[in-house]
């Protein structure tokens, strides 16, 4: 069976640009590296999975590069979310070794865990945060990242919303409402 590729404009349409910097051989060439563990994980592999593949190898690429850079949508997401809910990722109990400023084994599995429940036109249901497979998968990702973080360039071009827009981010929040026994909530809770 041929290997399967990521190729430059895909790495370009993330980031929105048209131009080749001098980082982004680098990133792509990690992605690719990702991308035969991705498909010999139990979570994506099947030939009829190619395009998850390549999102998940991506998509952790595009992770570390922000990671690297300290900056970027990833960053701009757990900033948002520190601010509006007192915690930096939704579901995870963080430990004392996570690190905002570092890759974390809770944001890898926070990124598969947003990549197996889309929203919108491509909804199928929501994945359980706290699945066995996706934790196991997890782990054996955010060692490869974590193996490659010293290595890595510190791009001064990182991709903007690839996790969630920057628009959604600054929208002012209502509080959530309260619940109290016995009351009906709003329909659009």
């Amino acid at each position: 069976m041929k290997q399967q590729k990521i190729y430059m404009q895909a790495w370009l349409d993330a980031h929105g640009r048209a131009k080749v910097v001098n980082t982004d051989k680098w990133y792509l060439d990690f992605a690719n590296q990702l991308l035969p563990l991705v498909a010999e994980s139990y979570i994506y592999g099947g030939k009829d999975m190619e395009e998850d593949q390549r999102q998940v190898a991506l998509t952790c690429a595009l992770y570390l590069e922000d990671c690297v850079a300290d900056g970027g949508n990833w960053r701009q997401f757990i900033h948002w979310h520190q601010e509006n809910y007192g915690r930096y990722l939704p579901f995870y109990t963080l430990t004392d070794e996570y690190l905002p400023d570092e890759i974390n084994r809770e944001d890898v599995v926070f990124l598969l865990w947003a990549i197996n429940s889309p929203v919108g036109d491509d909804f199928d249901g929501v994945e359980n945060p706290m699945d066995a497979d996706l934790l196991e998968f997890a782990d054996a990702l955010y060692n490869r990242l974590d193996a490659a973080f010293e290595l890595a360039p510190i791009s001064d071009y990182l991709a903007t919303d690839w996790l969630l827009e920057t628009e959604l981010m600054q929208k002012k929040r209502m509080p959530l409402p309260i619940a109290l026994p016995g009351e009906k909530m709003p329909a659009n809770v």
